[in-house]
């Protein structure tokens, strides 16, 4: 009996000595960080040149090709009402800015207030023209995205949110068979590098990234510590300012 305690102790405190990390694991961890720190360092922009970076026409600024336009554009091609759901930042508006162009009308909560005012029926505002609507607070319109769902236009109505709350759920859930509910994540690995649609999301060995350009693995741990907002690939925003707001 002796002897198997002793035995269980030493299994014991021999699986304990394995999860403390070796010496050589804790260098490597703090040469990758030092490293990390001065390509940010030699990366980071002055004050000139963030000044500069301001007047430049935020028109000019490159589209990131999103993997979930095809299904985007179908399921309007296929609905009346459509959410989608995707954390602040994530580029709903600019997704939809892309995918549907002019054919779109976004109404903000000011311009909808002045609207309940003047519009008795919700239909009125719906059978203004082919465009689709954009609205960001829906729960607070059941009516309208009732009157959506009824008219069957595809297309007709785009509700944005940044996460279902209870009560955009009340609202919707007599709708929802009508309504398509569609996700927009971060930016992944391979929008930035613009190898949608093939390919997987993160390195991978060569033999499985043939056709994926090489990417400088400095700048690929300056896109993980930054995050794949889109508004943070602009390197005049703080990233301590955006998400402390």
């Amino acid at each position: 009996m002796p002897l198997t305690g002793s035995a269980n102790l030493l299994t014991l405190s021999t699986s304990n000595v394995r999860r403390i990390p070796s010496v050589r694991t804790i260098f490597y961890l703090r040469m990758r960080h030092y490293q990390l720190m001065c390509h940010r360092r030699r990366h980071t922009p002055s004050w000139k040149q963030r000044q500069c970076m301001r007047l430049v026409d935020r028109s000019q600024a490159i589209y990131i090709h999103r993997e979930i336009e095809p299904l985007l554009k179908s399921c309007l091609d296929r609905y009346a009402v459509l959410l989608l759901v995707g954390p602040r930042g994530s580029g709903k508006t600019t997704l939809l800015q892309h995918c549907l162009g002019e054919g779109c009308q976004f109404l903000s909560a000011e311009e909808m207030s002045a609207m309940d005012t003047t519009l008795a029926d919700p239909n009125d505002l719906l059978a203004g023209g082919n465009r689709t609507l954009v609205l960001k607070d829906a729960e607070r319109r059941p009516r309208l995205v009732a009157a959506a769902v009824a008219d069957g236009r595809p297309g007709g109505l785009v509700l944005e949110a940044q996460f279902v709350t209870e009560r955009l759920s009340a609202a919707l859930q007599s709708l929802t068979k009508h309504v398509r509910k569609l996700r927009l994540g971060t930016l992944s690995l391979r929008e930035l590098l613009g190898q949608t649609g093939r390919g997987p999301h993160v390195p991978a060995p060569p033999r499985s990234m043939a056709s994926t350009p090489a990417m400088d693995e400095g700048a690929l741990w300056e896109h993980i510590w930054r995050g794949g907002q889109p508004v943070l690939l602009d390197a005049t925003t703080n990233w301590d300012d955006f998400y402390s707001a």
